[in-house]
């Protein structure tokens, strides 16, 4: 059975048993960033939809004219 370990506050040192402070922040900035560059690669297939869509709308609103 492994061992895990804790920083000793200003001394550089681990000590054995004890368990890493949780650090959500590099954990959730983590998952933000893949998230990010997962929303960033549909980015121009959802404005080409959203393009398609106004330009569909704006012939539908002349041929009502």
């Amino acid at each position: 059975m492994a061992q895990s370990t804790i920083e000793r506050p200003g001394s550089g040192r681990q000590l054995p048993g004890q368990f890493p402070p949780e650090s959500p922040g590099i954990t959730e900035l983590a998952d933000l960033l893949r998230a990010a560059r997962r929303l960033g690669g549909l980015l121009p297939a959802v404005t080409l939809w959203h393009l398609q869509r106004a330009i569909d709308q704006e012939h539908a609103a002349h041929q009502q004219q």
